[in-house]
């Protein structure tokens, strides 16, 4: 793992793998250059397994001149599973302390100075984990909505950036070992491929679904475009209006306004660096308007969480009648570690993206699930409070942490906020998949689900053309409530089951290149063909139609 200054994760270059497989032994070895800044850094790296299990990760590495980093060198993550479970940290003075992986998310290193671990993997089988090489500590994943905890190095406590000299050499190992492990059969399958049927049980109970809402963005809006988002039925546009510069927020309110009335949807105005005088002519034109604004963001660009004075200002400028907003506009983590004063707030709000370190359609498909977590997690922060998710995009909109802006480009021809999935089957899955999350434990009010137009939108800038997830939202029309339910093969294929007034509509996200036979059990006990890489959506018998012309 190499994080740059700006704690931007850079890929690697490979070359050079090697595998060797046998019935009781395994071996890879490859080599590798650094991207980006650590371009000039080279590293090789031999992977082990033995036929009792165990695993050796080994990397050996050295630049041929200097740059910086933030963090370099092994990462290992540990299944969210693990919550709740005991561990054994093991020290590099050798001391031993007996702990436990958080249950509740926690805004703090849970685990320092990480020689080695050991925890129960299943009853009556412990892994061990050894690392050497370097200071190791442990973070939350989860607070980034990663579907793991992570033990890295270098310490977060040490300075940063450090300087990466010739003359040092990196070598670190991993050891994973097992006791009590049964025995394994590691002949090789005469096939990969999952049995192409899935299982799903439904819930017999009930969640809300939040309110529905997109973002509008910088691109302009045509006629084409508002019959397409008409179609959805949304519950609000969110708008951004830096308040420093009262004439132009003042100008994107009005354009805004007219468009969710074309679209019968209420506005969310997230208001950045509001004064009394801005917020003032913002809250005059909202009433000239006819009162478009059904909820007030307030945010501060110097503040990761909106301070209560901030908040309080805007309540004595807006009414007691407003709805006010505040949390961040960042991630969960920022609520974890700063946890807002609610007293005047009707709403705590934080922003989601699956890829803050890892960009992989499995990673993120795994990190959908982290929002039920996430989900359930913020009530404590937020008690008696709504919940809003605002915004929820593919990629991460900025860099929060970066030190030096300029210099943090995209790891991709793309700009850093755009990812080419966008426009693909696998969003709308991964949106689905997402959305069912988010409603299970019944804690989220509203959520804002990517830009309404361009690339990282749901419909096409010049055409108009609905991209897939499109059509994952115009299924949730007229439906109000989630069941829960829990996929046998979750990163093959996955359900939302939304209701309404008429019965239930099934979305199946197949993620597979096959088409995947899907039966439901529990509430609903119905066999359903997947189409593979797409959603299938049925209305079952009793089902909410909705018109094929809307």
């Amino acid at each position: 793992m190499f994080q740059d200054k700006n704690w931007t994760s850079r890929p690697w270059s490979l070359q050079d793998l090697n595998v060797v497989q046998a019935d009781h032994h395994f071996s890879v070895t490859f080599s590798a250059r650094g991207t980006f800044d650590a371009e000039p850094f080279t590293w090789d790296c031999a992977i082990t397994g033995a036929q009792d299990g165990s695993i050796s990760y080994l990397v050996r590495g050295t630049t041929s001149r200097p740059f910086l980093r933030n963090r370099l060198g092994l990462c290992v993550l540990h299944p969210m599973s693990l919550a709740g479970h005991p561990v054994l940290i093991e020290h590099a003075s050798g001391e031993a302390e007996e702990s436990q992986f958080p249950a509740l998310i926690s805004p703090d290193s849970p685990f320092v100075d990480v020689r080695a671990m050991t925890h129960s993997v299943a009853t009556g089988t412990h892994a061990r984990l050894e690392l050497t090489g370097e200071v190791f500590e442990s973070e939350d994943h989860r607070n980034w909505s990663d579907a793991s905890f992570k033990t890295y190095c270098t310490p977060i406590a040490l300075p940063f950036p450090v300087t990466v000299e010739p003359a040092w050499q990196l070598e670190q190992e991993a050891v994973l070992t097992f006791t009590g492990l049964p025995a394994l059969n590691l002949t090789p399958a005469a096939s990969a491929r999952l049995n192409d049927a899935t299982r799903i049980q439904v819930s017999n109970s009930l969640s809300p679904l939040p309110r529905v809402g997109v973002q509008l963005g910088d691109w302009p809006v045509t006629n084409a475009h508002l019959d397409a988002l008409r179609q959805l039925a949304l519950d609000h546009l969110r708008i951004d209006l830096d308040a420093r510069d009262p004439h132009t927020a003042n100008a994107s309110l009005h354009s805004a306004a007219r468009i969710a009335q074309a679209i019968g949807c209420q506005l969310h105005a997230s208001v950045f660096d509001g004064d009394s005088a801005s917020l003032l002519i913002l809250a005059a034109s909202n009433e000239e308007l006819g009162g478009p604004i059904s909820c007030w963001f307030i945010f501060r660009s110097d503040e990761k969480v909106t301070s209560s004075p901030w908040i309080r200002e805007a309540r004595i400028l807006l009414g007691d009648d407003a709805m006010i907003a505040g949390g961040t506009n960042l991630y969960f983590t920022e609520l974890n570690r700063q946890p807002p004063d609610t007293t005047d707030l009707d709403v705590v709000n934080f922003s989601v993206t699956p890829q803050v370190h890892s960009f992989d359609d499995r990673t993120l498909i795994q990190n959908a699930a982290t929002l039920e977590v996430l989900a359930s997690n913020v009530s404590r922060l937020a008690p008696n409070r709504q919940v809003s998710i605002s915004p929820i995009t593919l990629r991460p909109r900025f860099n929060p942490n970066a030190t030096d802006p300029s210099t943090d480009v995209s790891n991709d021809d793309l700009p850093a906020s755009v990812d080419y999935r966008q426009s693909t089957w696998f969003t709308a899955a991964w949106a689905a998949v997402s959305l069912r999350s988010l409603s299970t434990p019944g804690t989220i009010n509203s959520v804002t689900y990517f830009e309404a137009i361009g690339p990282r939108g749901i419909l096409d800038s010049e055409s108009a053309e609905p991209f897939p997830a499109h059509q994952l939202f115009r299924a949730l029309v007229g439906a109000s409530s989630v069941r829960p339910t829990t996929s046998q093969h979750p990163e093959a294929c996955d359900a939302l089951i939304v209701e309404g007034a008429g019965g239930s509509r099934v979305i199946i996200a197949n993620l597979t290149e096959h088409e995947r036979v899907v039966t439901l059990h529990g509430h609903l006990n119905e066999t359903i063909n997947a189409a593979p890489q797409a959603l299938t959506v049925i209305d079952l018998p009793g089902g909410t139609n909705v018109d094929s012309d809307r």
